[in-house]
């Protein structure tokens, strides 16, 4: 009795643990979920600064989004921005969301690749969000930076 105990637990266990993993590998290719108001993610090993008008990290291994930086805006506004991304391994990507929930790729990089570049963006009004989105255990290094707007931690910070 206690060996079929041990069985359905372990099955209950191993069931549970994966559906956790395969939710977090469909959030990469999902609109819909980015779009969203959560912030899923599987984080370790990360350092981070986050000031008013500036944003770094360096993960070590992040799989899911989260939500860098937002305005809310009473009227169309123009945000500058700088972006530097160095990804070592996996996947990972920087995406703007408007306040009609559409997306918009800011960058979109995989293992050994990087970018450095600035952009002015001209938002709706309402409230803009931008959200890293990460997958394959990613490992990178990111650096923003806006006019406008508040930047957040990465992780349960938020």
């Amino acid at each position: 009795m206690k060996k079929s105990s041990l069985a359905v637990l372990v099955m209950m266990f191993s069931f549970f643990t994966g559906c956790g993993d395969s939710y977090l590998a469909t959030i990469y290719d999902s609109d819909k979920l980015i779009a969203s108001d959560t912030n899923t993610y599987n984080l370790s090993n990360y350092d981070q600064v986050v000031g008013d008008t500036t944003f770094y990290a360096d993960v070590n291994q992040m799989d899911g989004m989260d939500t860098l930086w937002s305005i809310d805006s009473s009227e169309e506004t123009t945000v500058d921005f700088n972006l530097a991304l160095d990804v070592k391994n996996g996947k990972v990507k920087l995406v703007l969301i408007s306040p009609t929930d559409e997306l918009t790729t800011l960058a979109e990089l995989s293992s050994k690749d990087s970018i450095s570049e600035s952009k002015q963006l001209k938002l709706p009004t309402g409230n803009n969000r931008i959200k890293i989105v990460s997958g394959n255990s990613a490992k990178f290094q990111i650096s923003l930076a806006a006019s406008a707007g508040e930047f957040y931690n990465l992780g349960f910070d938020n």
